[in-house]
């Protein structure tokens, strides 16, 4: 039931909510708000010609990544350049921590800061995500680590930058985290 021409009553039986519209033309929608939730946008010409779907080989893992950025691919996990950041994504053992996982790739890096762990739903999947500053050799560098669990497995996707986080990194990530399929 439309509410008015750019909103819209959405009925479902197990979750009611209102939706809003957000037009590029009179009849051209470009964006659906759910009031209280999510935001799906369409995808633009500008962002087709920067990014695309890169999957593992055997498809059970995907995601937008840039198409100016490098990945390779060892079975399900990955490992990527983008703009002086580097991205990671394993597959690991669910009962493994952030930090410890951390460890475990950065036998090297010495933890100077962890952040507070949040968590957030995006793109079908509930994330747990934690900043660490780290150094090593007297350089610092900066990690986002986002892990997502299925039974008794984890995917975790690390961003490492030896500058600051910048609104780029965050981006890239929030775009693979939207985007991110994993099929067990």
């Amino acid at each position: 039931m439309f509410l008015s021409p750019k909103t819209v009553n959405f009925w479902n039986i197990a979750i009611p909510n209102e939706m809003i519209f957000k037009f590029l033309t009179e009849d051209e929608v470009s964006e659906v708000f759910f009031i209280g939730g999510k935001k799906y946008s369409k995808q633009t010409e500008v962002y087709k010609k920067r990014y695309s779907i890169v999957s593992s080989g055997d498809k059970s893992v995907s995601f937008s990544f840039p198409k100016d950025g490098s990945l390779s691919w060892n079975n399900n996990n990955f490992l990527g350049v983008w703009k002086n950041t580097q991205i990671k994504g394993e597959i690991i053992n669910t009962e493994m921590s952030i930090e410890d996982y951390f460890r475990h790739s950065f036998p090297s890096n010495k933890i100077k800061h962890t952040g507070q762990e949040v968590s957030e739903g995006l793109g079908g999947s509930f994330w747990t995500e934690k900043t660490i500053i780290s150094e090593k050799e007297g350089k610092q560098f900066q990690h986002i680590l986002c892990k997502t669990t299925k039974g008794d497995t984890s995917y975790v996707i690390t961003i490492t930058t030896s500058e600051n986080i910048s609104s780029r990194a965050h981006f890239i990530l929030f775009n693979i985290l939207q985007t991110f399929y994993w099929k067990e």
